[in-house]
């Protein structure tokens, strides 16, 4: 043993020592104290210093037995270094032949897994044809191999739409109910397993639509965002709220499954029907995992475990359907790409994550996918990414004008007596600020950042924004008109809706937002001096909040049952305005007299008003009809500070491709 007295020798601190053996400070400590590694401390004080010696250190590795770190042979998992401990690097001791015969052993044992494994299948894409050419928005594609069923949008309406697999004509299918999104096929082909949305509510009425002509019947007291038949034909599953459920067909039968952490956005079955996969998306992050919830053999109940498959910063999968021997679904790349992706099945290690093959699809962007096991095809829904351009209706000369020729833009605001106008740019959501005429334009909004309705001050000073960076929530932010870094307005942290100002500029009120899913839909106002967020009274399932000019009454829209109110300010009270009302968008008139509002309730888009002080609802505009000579004009709108409707005509046409694909 060396001197204690050569200085050299000793390491005082737990930072030298674990500088010396290459270690984490808190895996010195821990070994200190399980382990017996030779660390002395210095008497006195609440905190005694530590000091080790070289010597010590080296001869209890040799002597003592610091021993080798556990290495778990049969579940292939080696422990972390934290927990244990490599050998120090200046030493070959027995410590590190038994680490190095370990190690020899995890792969002689993988390699005979692998060996009993057959070879995992890369997908290759053999050929691509178009099957449509309408140039009509399409989604919610679904399949049963011989047919392709999608929701058409027709004006403002979705219709359902069917064309063979094969191509051909595109036949729509007349049903009484609006707004059909298919979800899944019957197994035996019959019946068609349809989501009907009435307005913008987040969970949708479910309905069995017969394919050969019937009847639809509706699933009486069911509400879902997705839903899946299982592949007996026994059992439908559909997602409400964060929970999953299963219904039988007939609706006689009905058990709750699992309750998630986030809302559950796609279900699919398996094709033994004993598993169910579900991507699940957290708010406000807006990432997405996959899960799979495991049924017994008595198709009544389901383990309560619920092994993740993919974690939520993998891949961001969306959509979900059943190949031959796995799954395909569409990624979202954090560079804003969307690839293909094959989800191969590891039935030998069940709860593991899938094997992915991602696949470019060059067809653009996506907006549905169908896949049909038997013939080994793959059906896109692709086009271009949709882009608009703002125009301007005068009810006057019943005439259109192009608002900001040239530069594709949304969500516009024109500020009060300066000439000027907000707007976001629909290719990245930045915000923007420039002359009436499109001169003098700028960027106000940080590069990365999403941006959503735009609001000027009353003094035309400032602009409110919804802003989202990365994955955090929705929040309300605030910038100079001069330019300047945008601060949020404040300290909650929910996910906020858009914003208007008080007429004398002190306050913001907003709705929240994805908030029907969560339960959390309520009417807030923002004290812009010291940040504090309170609930308005009674607001509790309301949304969509706009305070009116003259700043009497606070508007805002019940989204389930599809009515407005108004809440007034003198009286602290809430007053129905006016039902029938199922758009997601309020506009006040600049004398504060009318309320305009976007809405579909009578088959048709229109755009409302609604008297202040009577409730009567008026029609303004019917959007389907000009649809049909201007191009589709989007539900969102605006008023010019004359009351003339700023409105969307969007180009955004879907198609229809089949993929042929092979395992290699």
């Amino acid at each position: 043993m060396a001197s204690r007295g050569i200085p050299d020798d000793r390491l005082d601190g737990w930072e030298a020592i674990s500088s010396y053996l290459g270690w984490h400070p808190r895996t010195v400590i821990r070994w200190e104290k399980q382990k017996g590694l030779p660390v002395h401390r210095v008497a006195g004080g609440k905190r005694q210093p530590v000091f080790a010696y070289r010597s010590e250190i080296d001869r209890w590795f040799r002597i003592a037995g610091g021993s080798s770190p556990t290495v778990a042979v049969g579940a292939l998992e080696l422990e972390s270094s934290e927990s244990s401990p490599p050998a120090p690097h200046w030493q070959i001791s027995r410590f590190a032949i038994q680490a190095a015969v370990a190690a020899v052993i995890v792969l002689i044992v993988a390699a005979g897994i692998a060996w009993r494994l057959p070879a995992r299948p890369a997908i290759q894409v053999t050929g691509v044809a178009q099957l449509t050419s309408d140039g009509t928005a399409k989604r919610n594609l679904v399949t049963d191999g011989d047919q392709l069923y999608f929701s058409e949008k027709v004006g403002g309406e979705e219709v359902l739409s069917t064309v063979a697999a094969d191509g051909g004509p595109i036949r729509r299918i007349a049903l009484p109910i609006p707004n059909p999104e298919p979800q899944d096929i019957s197994p035996d082909s019959k019946f068609l397993l349809v989501l009907s949305r009435q307005g913008h509510e987040e969970e949708h009425q479910m309905w069995i639509v017969p394919i050969a002509g019937g009847e639809p019947r509706q699933m009486s007291g069911i509400s879902s965002q997705a839903a899946s038949w299982s592949r007996n034909g026994k059992w439908i599953a559909y997602a409400s709220g964060r929970t999953i459920y299963v219904v039988s067909p007939n609706g006689r039968q009905s058990y709750k499954l699992s309750r998630l952490n986030g809302i559950p956005r796609g279900l699919r079955w398996s094709a033994d029907g004993k598993h169910l996969l579900v991507l699940v998306r957290k708010i406000p992050a807006w990432t997405i995992s996959m899960w799979q919830l495991n049924f017994d053999d008595t198709d009544d109940a389901v383990r309560t475990a619920s092994p993740r498959l993919l974690a939520e910063s993998c891949c961001q999968p969306d959509y979900l359907v059943r190949g031959a021997d796995g799954y395909f679904s569409v990624t979202n790349q954090a560079t804003g790409d969307q690839r293909l992706a094959y989800l191969r099945s590891q039935k030998w290690w069940e709860g593991r994550s899938p094997q992915i093959t991602e696949l470019s699809t060059r067809l653009g962007e996506v907006d549905g996918l169908a896949a049909d096991p038997t013939s080994r095809k793959i059906y896109l829904l692709s086009g271009d990414h949709a882009h608009g351009e703002l125009v301007r209706y005068d009810r006057a000369s019943q005439s259109f004008t192009m608002v900001l020729p040239g530069v594709g833009a949304t969500f516009v605001d024109y500020a009060k007596n300066s000439g000027l106008i907000a707007y976001t740019k629909p290719s990245d959501n930045s915000l923007w600020l420039s002359r009436t005429d499109g001169s003098e334009a700028r960027q106000l909004s940080p590069t990365g950042m999403n941006v959503e309705l735009p609001r000027w001050s009353p003094d035309s000073k400032w602009i409110a924004f919804m802003g989202k960076q990365g994955d955090r929530a929705w929040r309300i932010f605030i910038v100079p008109a001069i330019g300047g870094t945008p601060e949020e307005a404040s300290e909650s942290d929910d996910d906020q809706g858009a914003p208007t100002w008080s007429p004398d500029g002190k306050s913001l009120v907003y709705g929240n937002v994805h908030c029907q899913e969560e339960q959390t839909c309520a009417i807030h106002k923002i004290d812009l001096k010291t940040g504090v967020v309170n609930v308005i009274p009674d607001s509790r399932g309301l949304a969509t909040a706009r305070w009116s000019p003259d700043g009497r009454y606070i508007a805002a829209l019940n989204p389930v049952r599809r009515e407005v109110y108004v809440f007034n300010l003198a009286h602290q009270k809430w007053r129905r305005l006016a039902g029938g009302v199922n758009g997601d968008d309020l506009n006040w008139s600049s004398d504060s007299r009318y309320l305009y509002a976007a809405s579909s309730m009578s088959g048709q888009a229109e755009i409302l008003r609604v008297p202040i002080d009577i409730g009567k609802v008026e029609l303004v505009l019917n959007l389907d009809s000009l649809s049909k000579s201007v191009g589709y004009l989007g539900p969102w709108f605006s008023l010019t500070p004359g009351d003339s409707i700023i409105l969307n005509r969007w180009l955004d046409g879907s198609e229809i491709y089949a993929l042929s694909y092979r395992e290699r």
